[in-house]
């Protein structure tokens, strides 16, 4: 745990024995991977909400709380696994492509159709799941805008 989270549970006024649950939950909650244990530990914090006395610190708790775990999962995301999820989903988009362009001729229009709707949804999940990609292509735009006005200067 660290300092604020310290600070918000000693702030609160309740006896000494609530907040070292209170910060024992908080333990189970951030070491946690199991979603079942972590909704449980967020259940009991919860319940100190209802008391009048701490209710506007257990609020600024959790939604601390949830922030850090948020910054957590942002922590474990792995670079490379993005690469290659980037790479093969550009793949699968380049692939879907050529297919359109090969069932365009024949008398079956229904793979057309098919392979346009599959086409579709994978640059609907690239643009969903992947915005990093986005930014990524927003900085190389800027990059290369800059570098012309340079050169144009």
């Amino acid at each position: 745990m660290d300092l604020i989270t310290f600070i918000l549970v000693d702030n609160m006024n309740i006896t000494q024995e609530k907040k070292n649950e209170i910060k024992n939950l908080t333990l189970k909650y951030i070491n946690s991977d199991d979603i079942k244990e972590k909704n449980k530990s967020i259940n009991e914090l919860k319940k100190y909400s209802n008391n009048e006395e701490c209710k506007e610190y257990i609020d600024n708790y959790l939604m601390h709380l949830r922030m850090q775990n948020d910054i957590k999962c942002l922590k474990r995301k792995n670079l490379w696994n993005n690469i290659w999820i980037n790479s093969i989903t550009l793949f699968l988009i380049i692939i879907m492509i050529a297919f359109l362009f090969s069932v365009g001729d024949t008398p079956f229009p229904g793979l057309f159709f098919l392979a346009f709707i599959l086409l579709i949804f994978i640059i609907y999940i690239v643009a969903r799941c992947f915005p990093d990609m986005k930014i990524g292509f927003k900085k190389i735009k800027e990059t290369c805008t800059n570098f012309f006005k340079k050169k144009n200067k």
